[in-house]
């Protein structure tokens, strides 16, 4: 493992290493830097391994549901990289993004869906799709247009998603206060 500093830390764990962060074991190099009064944490990472670390759907679904979770996460990560620009990370570890937690201690069957995939990705129009999803969808989702704006995209139409009484999210409430309220509007 080699560190190095100057206007940034980098932790480089080397081969078979890794690096623990928030209870999280990652592998790549980890460059840590001040940034508009926050602290940067960027690691660089193989696709494939990124892959490995994501926590996206349980490692206990059927098979063929890791392989298409896996097809989804790969176009995601490509469709996102393609439009990075000059960005010094490429994507972002939350839900955000995608749920990414470092491939130390990934789940066998998942690591075996990237694998059986390898290289698979969903395109259109020549380019990685734009391979949005989300934990739930309550109980239909809406077009991309009507959230992002945009074009409409044919295949980000809304579909119906009989969730209700199978997701805990399906439902929920929140209170506000009324001068809250006021202050948004």
């Amino acid at each position: 493992a080699g560190i190095s500093v100057g206007r940034e830390v980098v932790f480089d764990p080397g081969p078979g290493g890794w690096v623990t962060i928030d209870g999280w074991s990652y592998t790549g190099r980890i460059t840590v830097r001040a940034e508009f009064g926050r602290l940067s944490v960027v690691e660089t990472v193989a696709a494939d391994d990124y892959l490995a670390g994501l926590r996206e759907m349980p490692a206990s679904w059927p098979t063929e549901a890791l392989k298409a979770q896996a097809v989804a996460a790969r176009t995601y990560l490509a469709h996102t990289m393609a439009g990075a620009g000059d960005r010094r990370w490429d994507i972002c570890a939350t839900t955000s993004c995608q749920v990414y937690r470092g491939p130390v201690g990934a789940d066998r069957r998942w690591v075996d869906a990237i694998a059986v995939t390898a290289g698979e990705i969903l395109l259109y129009e020549g380019g990685p799709a734009q391979a949005l999803y989300s934990a739930s969808a309550g109980t239909s989702t809406v077009a991309s247009s009507e959230v992002w704006g945009g074009a409409p995209v044919p295949y980000l139409q809304p579909v119906s998603s009989p969730e209700r009484g199978v997701s805990p999210w399906t439902e929920w409430s929140v209170r506000v206060a009324a001068d809250a309220v006021v202050r948004m509007l």
